[in-house]
C-alpha cells in the first residue's frame, strides 16, 4: 500500500516522495495509528520542510523523556545549584516503583550509584525507566524539594506541563516522566521543545542522546556524523516514534518530529526521506530576532 509524504514548498520546491508499505496493519491485525510529522531548519522553524497532520495529538510515548531531560538539563544551568554531569547519583527505591512495566535494567539497584552523565545517556539514549526517574528524583533534591518520593515526582511532573506551556506546547500534557500511557502531544509541539534544546543546551542534548553506540534508533546509527542527537519512542496505540537534531550540509540544523510510523524500518525511511529534502532544499528565511 503507498503512502504519499508532502514535502511542502516553504524551501524553494515541492515533491512528493511515495513510501511503500506492506502493511497498515500491525501484527496483530489491528490498524496501524496514521502517521503524523514534521520537520524545519532551527533557525526558520516557521517554515516547514514536511510536515503531515503536524498539529493531531497523539501520545508521545517514550518521546516524553526529551521534556524530562531538558528541565533536568534547565536545574544544570542553575548558577545556584551544584548539579552537573559529574554530580554522582544513587538509584532511588521510587525509581524503582515508577518503572514496574517499563523498560528497566535490573542492573540498576537501588542504591548504585552513577553519574549524571552516564544517567543522561541511559535515559536518553536507551530510553530507560529507573535512570530516568533517578535523575528526577536527583533534580529534585539539588533543588531542596521537600516532601515524599512521591510529592516530589508530581512536583516534576507539574513543571514539566508549566515548561511545555513556556515553549508554547499547547497541545501537550504529561502524567508521568518516563512515556508511560497518560501524555498526550503533537508532532508540532516535540518539535518546537527539540529545537529549544538543541539550542539552550546542546551539550546535555548530545549527552543524552547523541552517541551512536548507546541508541536505540536506527537513524543516529546509520548516520552518526550527522545526527546530533535522536530520541525513540514506541506504544501500541499511537505507534513508532522519533524526535531527532540532524546538521544539514550549508544548511544548519534541522529538527524532525515523526508520530505513529508502522515499525522500526518505516521510521526510519521516513526520517531519511525528511532528511534527504531537507539536504536538496535551497536553504530557508531565518527568523526574526
Amino acid at each position: 500500500m503507498k503512502r504519499d509524504i508532502w514535502l511542502f514548498p516553504s524551501l524553494g520546491r515541492a515533491f512528493v516522495a511515495t513510501i511503500m508499505a506492506s502493511s497498515l496493519t500491525s501484527d496483530s491485525g489491528d490498524p496501524v495509528p496514521s502517521l503524523s510529522f514534521v520537520a524545519a531548519f532551527n533557525n526558520c522553524s516557521d517554515e516547514h520542510v514536511a510536515s503531515r497532520h503536524a498539529n493531531k495529538a497523539a501520545p508521545p510515548a517514550s518521546l516524553t523523556k526529551l521534556m524530562t531531560l531538558y528541565v533536568v538539563g534547565q536545574v544544570m544551568q542553575r548558577p545556584d545549584i551544584s548539579f552537573n554531569l559529574n554530580s554522582v547519583v544513587a538509584i532511588p527505591t521510587i525509581a524503582i516503583e515508577e518503572s514496574k512495566g517499563l523498560k528497566e535494567f535490573e542492573e540498576f539497584e537501588v542504591g548504585n550509584e552513577y553519574t549524571v552523565a552516564q544517567l543522561l545517556e541511559t535515559s536518553g539514549g536507551l530510553s530507560e525507566a529507573r535512570t530516568t526517574v533517578a535523575l528526577v528524583m536527583a533534580a529534585a533534591n539539588a533543588q531542596g524539594w521537600e516532601g515524599s518520593g512521591a510529592e516530589k515526582y508530581e512536583r516534576f511532573v507539574q513543571v514539566m506541563n508549566e515548561t511545555a506551556q513556556t515553549l508554547g506546547m499547547d497541545n501537550t500534557s504529561f502524567t508521568n516522566v518516563t512515556g508511560d500511557s497518560g501524555n498526550i502531544g503533537t508532532p508540532i509541539d516535540f518539535l518546537k521543545l527539540m529545537t529549544a534544546f538543541e539550542q539552550e543546551m546542546p551539550k546535555t542534548l548530545r549527552y543524552a542522546m547523541g552517541n551512536a553506540e548507546v541508541t536505540t534508533s536506527g537513524f543516529l546509527q546509520n548516520h552518526p556524523d550527522n545526527v546530533i542527537a535522536a530520541k525513540t519512542g514506541h506504544l501500541d496505540s499511537v505507534g513508532y516514534n522519533l524526535a531527532a537534531s540532524v546538521q544539514t550540509p550549508g544548511r544548519g540544523v534541522m529538527s524532525l518530529v515523526i508520530f505513529g510510523a508502522e515499525d522500526q524500518g518505516d521510521r526510519m525511511q521516513i526520517a531519511d526521506i525528511i532528511y534527504s529534502s531537507a539536504v536538496g532544499s535551497g536553504g530557508c528565511t531565518p527568523n526574526s530576532p
